[in-house]
């Protein structure tokens, strides 16, 4: 059984030419798995490196405090919550200033 041959079109002054290259042989495709390989390997082992350097901080290496940049996590307050709700207590009547219709003095805040 004999190699299939690919076929290549190429255009050429209005003309189309039609023309048969063999398949690449075992050997060729072998060669060029392990090249594809070897290049992976190297891509993970470069991947791998990276990941490691971005987990860096000041506080698990050697790296200045300065070169965290925006990675330094958010402070944590000590004071604990009371569990109290904002604003006035539950069934105590609101105060509110009343106006006066006869008032001791008037003053205008114009701006």
């Amino acid at each position: 059984m004999g190699r299939a041959a690919r076929l290549s079109v190429v255009e050429v002054g209005g003309w189309s030419i039609v023309s048969a290259s063999p398949s690449p042989s075992y050997d060729d495709l072998a060669a060029k798995v392990a090249e594809l390989t070897a290049l992976l390997e190297r891509a993970f082992a470069r991947i791998a490196d990276l990941e490691a350097r971005l987990k860096q901080s000041s506080s698990n290496s050697s790296k200045p405090p300065p070169s965290d940049e925006l990675a330094k996590p958010a402070p944590k307050s000590l004071r604990g919550r009371s569990g109290r709700g904002p604003g006035r207590p539950k069934g105590q009547d609101g105060v509110t200033l009343e106006r006066f219709a006869d008032p001791d003095v008037v003053m205008r805040h114009l701006p």
